[in-house]
């Protein structure tokens, strides 16, 4: 038997939650490449209510 944790929206995301579930769409995704910081990745993820842009 598996116990498995409910979807959350985006927006029920907060620091206090040590471990989430989440279904996301990720809409776009790019390489950014500013010297002399190292290379990151910036997307747009999309749940059925919310977008958010983040930086990973």
């Amino acid at each position: 038997m598996s116990i498995s944790r409910p979807f959350e929206l985006i927006r029920d995301l907060n620091d206090s939650k040590y471990m989430c579930k989440i279904v996301v769409r990720i809409t776009d995704i790019w390489y950014v490449q500013l010297p002399p910081k190292p290379e990151h990745m910036e997307m747009i993820l999309m749940d059925c209510k919310v977008i958010l842009y983040t930086t990973c």
